[in-house]
């Protein structure tokens, strides 16, 4: 079984992506690097990664949804795992993924997120294996998914260059859309409890929750998975977060505009095709 990571930067992230690799391990481990930039000057191929298990591919311009599709264009193993600039990984990792997809029914299985021992979990996990279905709301990073390389092809799936960082559009909420795009194909997406990676707990994406880009992102994904029942949850999370609203001096009603706001976005926008 070889597994692909795929790693996506942005210009001078190049510099970093040495410190993802483990020393080679032939015939199993790769390393497909997605390389965006905005400048000619950061064209360049770090010593630390010429190397026989390392491909890469520069790609003029922006957008994080972008950078995973060209990544997901470059796979050709059997298993593909999501990657940054900034994880760790250990051989451990791989052999709890090779394990968990030699039963030939999981299409994409998402697992945890590894922090040091002196930082707070990541987030809640759940504590047991469950199948994820298109009813359910995700909370998946990216760098949790694996797939079938074969499965996510066949089936023309690619992240929504709407969603995610600089798409100009929504910041955040490609994972959701895509594992709701594997769930439409009818995939077998599963979630296991064991950690595939490492990455340092990072408050700044748990600060400012109501901003009025994030309320509108959330009114976007929330269209774009649930349609027009999302009219009705999204009156329900303002139910539901009042005492959060509360404490953060969010008028209730303006957090349902902005929602709204999305909604409308979204529905004026057209999905790219794979």
């Amino acid at each position: 079984m070889i597994i692909d990571v795929l790693i996506c930067t942005i210009d001078d992230g190049i510099n970093k992506v040495g410190k993802v690799l483990l020393p080679e391990v032939k015939n199993t481990i790769r390393y497909k690097i997605s390389h965006q930039y905005t400048d000619s000057s950061n064209v360049y191929i770090p010593e630390e990664l010429k190397r026989e298990d390392v491909q890469i591919s520069h790609i003029k311009g922006k957008g994080l949804c972008r950078n995973r599709n060209n990544a997901i264009h470059m796979a050709d193993g059997d298993i593909a795992i999501i990657a940054d600039d900034d994880v760790r990984y250990e051989l451990s990792y791989f052999e709890t993924i090779a394990c968990v997809y030699k039963d030939e029914g999981i299409d994409v299985a998402c697992f945890q997120i590894q922090t040091a021992q002196d930082e707070l979990r990541y987030k809640k996990y759940a504590s047991k294996p469950f199948r994820i279905t298109k009813h359910q709301r995700h909370d998946i990073s990216s760098i949790e998914i694996t797939f079938r390389i074969s499965k996510i092809k066949q089936n023309n799936i690619r992240f929504d260059t709407r969603f995610g960082l600089g798409s100009g559009c929504f910041l955040s909420g490609e994972e959701d859309v895509f594992i709701h795009d594997c769930t439409l194909k009818q995939l077998q997406v599963y979630y296991f409890p064991y950690p595939i990676v490492s990455h340092s707990y990072m408050s700044t994406g748990k600060k400012n929750l109501f901003s009025p880009e994030r309320n509108q992102t959330l009114g976007a994904l929330t269209w774009e998975i649930y349609g027009y029942s999302s009219l009705l949850r999204i009156c329900w999370y303002v139910l539901k977060k009042r005492k959060s609203l509360a404490e953060n001096k969010v008028d209730p009603f303006t957090y349902l505009f902005q929602m709204m706001k999305g909604i409308s976005i979204i529905k004026k926008s057209t999905k790219p095709s794979a």
